[in-house]
Order: C-alpha cells, then sequence, then structure tokens
C-alpha cells in the first residue's frame, strides 16, 4: 500500500511536470507564431509606405523608411538583386546583418557662369578657346569649349547621414517591445534630394 502512494505521488508530480512543459511549449510556440506575424505584416506595412521626408531645424532635407526584416533565406530569395550586389562586394550573406541603398539626384540651377578667354599653344599655333568655372561648398565645375566641344571637370560633395530607430509597440500611453525599425537618412546637400531608400533588417 505504501508503495503504491509512493508510485501515485511521483506519477503526479511526472504529470505536473509535463503539464507544466506542456503549456510552455505552447506558450513559446504561440508567441514566436504572433512575433513572426507581426513581422510580416510589418514588411507588408513597409512594402506599401511610400518615402516620408521632412525638414529638420536646420532645414536639412531628411528621408525616412520603415525597415523590412528578412531572414537569410528570405534574403535570398526575395531580395535576389541585393543579395546579388551583396556578392558583387565579395561579402557573403550569412555574415550580414543588414543591407541599405539609397538613390539621390543633384539639381543645380546656375544663373551666372563667368567666361574668360585661356590661351595655348599647339602644334606652334597660339590659340584661344573660352573657359569657365563655378563652386560653391557642394559644386565645382570648370571647363572649356573648343570647337562647340566641351571639356572638363564636375565634382559633387554630398555627406549622408544615416540612423537606424527601434519603434516600440504602444498599449494606450504605454510603449514597450519592438513594433519594427525605421532608417532615416540626412543629406547635408542642399541641392540634393533622397527619391529612394531601401533598408533590410536580416534576422539572426
Amino acid at each position: 500500500m505504501e508503495h503504491l502512494k509512493d508510485f501515485t505521488k511521483a506519477l503526479s508530480i511526472i504529470l505536473v511536470i509535463l503539464l507544466v512543459a506542456t503549456l510552455t511549449l505552447e506558450y513559446c510556440s504561440n508567441k514566436k507564431l504572433k512575433q513572426e506575424n507581426e513581422r510580416l505584416s510589418n514588411n507588408q506595412m513597409a512594402l506599401s509606405k511610400e518615402l516620408y521626408e521632412y525638414r529638420d531645424r536646420e532645414n536639412y532635407l531628411i528621408a525616412e523608411v520603415q525597415t523590412l526584416q528578412f531572414s537569410k533565406d528570405e534574403f535570398m530569395q526575395i531580395a535576389s538583386d541585393e543579395a546579388e550586389e551583396v556578392k558583387t562586394l565579395q561579402k557573403k550573406v550569412k555574415y550580414l546583418q543588414s543591407y541599405s541603398e539609397q538613390r539621390l539626384v543633384s539639381e543645380y540651377k546656375i544663373d551666372t557662369v563667368r567666361l574668360y578667354d585661356s590661351v595655348f599653344i599647339k602644334d606652334s599655333v597660339i590659340d584661344t578657346v573660352q573657359c569657365f568655372d563655378y563652386s560653391d561648398n557642394y559644386f565645382q565645375m570648370y571647363g572649356c569649349i573648343e570647337e562647340n566641344k566641351y571639356t572638363g571637370e564636375i565634382k559633387c560633395f554630398d555627406t549622408l547621414i544615416q540612423t537606424v530607430e527601434r519603434i516600440p509597440k504602444k498599449f494606450l500611453f504605454i510603449k514597450y517591445g519592438t513594433k519594427g525599425f525605421k532608417q532615416s537618412i540626412k543629406s547635408k546637400n542642399p541641392h540634393s534630394k533622397i527619391t529612394y531608400a531601401k533598408h533590410i533588417e536580416i534576422k539572426k
């Protein structure tokens, strides 16, 4: 009788442990499934959103885009063009943490360019061509016009500042956890405009 009681007690303990383990596994599985659904939902939202632009206190233009979150396999399949770009850099996707790309366009409106004569000797003959130069903190242009052909040099200078920010979840006024990420890109060239941006986080 005593052995039966001990056996029943041990069996009860084992059943409790198995029940707790089952509930724990189910909770973890549901939590992981919920996180995966949130990730896919955030990716869908990020793909549907257009580039958001605003200006900071210094009047610099800032472009903002929501981050996509891909697994390595998804990155190889869905973002195959980007994966090829990584390979051209002689980098391995399996070690990749994130991928970013931006497209900029620079527009310069020049009202006046100073023209001057430049004298040179070619085949023992003295000749004169018209040249010009223009420069500011972001743009340099130099060239000469000879026989209706332009020969010169154009340089454009820009600095990009990039940040990645965590987006917390919200319940009423309480912020908690992580809903996703967003990337902000700031161009320090007032002539430049960011027309496209993408940021991909690679899940471990």
